[in-house]
C-alpha cells in the first residue's frame, strides 16, 4: 500500500471538482471581444486552480497560462475557499488572496458562480467597468445565460 499525504484531495472530491470544472471550462460563453476564452485548470492536493489562456502579445497560436482563481480544500470542514491572485511577479506565479466577504464553502458550484459573475472584478479583464468576457455589452445572451445557470445549479 502506497503513502497517501494527509492534506490529500479525497478521490471523490476531486472526480466531483473535475467533472464541474470541465464543464464550466467547457460551457462558458464567448466574449464580445469575438476572442474564444480557452478556460483550462489544474487539480492538486490543496485543491485547483482555474486558468485563461490567453495570447502572448496578441501573437495568434502563442498562449501563457494566466491564473484567474485558486480553489482551496479544507480537509476538516469539507469547504472550499475562493482566492484571487492579488499580484504577479515578474517570474514567477501569483500571490494569492482570500476572496473577502465570501465565506468558505461547500459547494464548488456556489463559489464558481461568484467567479462567473465577478461582482468585485477580480477575476476577469475590465474595461470601463464593464466585464469583457460576456458575449454582449449587457452581459450573457439568453443562451449563454441558461446554459450557464443550468451547469452551475440556478434556477
Amino acid at each position: 500500500m502506497g503513502y497517501i499525504a494527509a492534506m490529500a484531495l479525497p478521490d471523490h472530491t476531486r472526480r466531483l471538482a473535475e467533472q464541474l470544472l470541465g464543464r464550466y471550462c467547457e460551457e462558458l460563453c464567448r466574449p464580445r471581444t469575438g476572442q474564444r476564452v480557452e478556460l483550462g485548470f489544474r487539480i492538486d492536493d490543496a485543491g485547483a486552480t482555474l486558468f485563461e489562456q490567453r495570447r502572448i502579445c496578441g501573437v495568434p497560436g502563442s498562449a501563457r497560462a494566466v491564473d484567474v482563481a485558486r480553489l482551496r480544500f479544507a480537509r476538516p470542514s469539507g469547504a472550499w475557499q475562493l482566492q484571487y491572485p492579488a499580484s504577479y511577479a515578474a517570474e514567477g506565479p501569483p500571490r494569492w488572496r482570500a476572496h473577502r466577504g465570501l465565506r468558505a464553502e461547500r459547494s464548488l458550484a456556489r463559489l464558481l458562480r461568484e467567479i462567473d459573475e465577478d461582482p468585485r472584478g477580480r477575476f476577469w479583464p475590465r474595461l470601463n467597468g464593464a466585464n469583457l468576457r460576456f458575449c454582449s455589452a449587457r452581459g450573457r445572451c439568453a443562451d449563454c445565460a441558461a446554459r450557464c445557470r443550468a451547469m452551475l445549479g440556478v434556477s
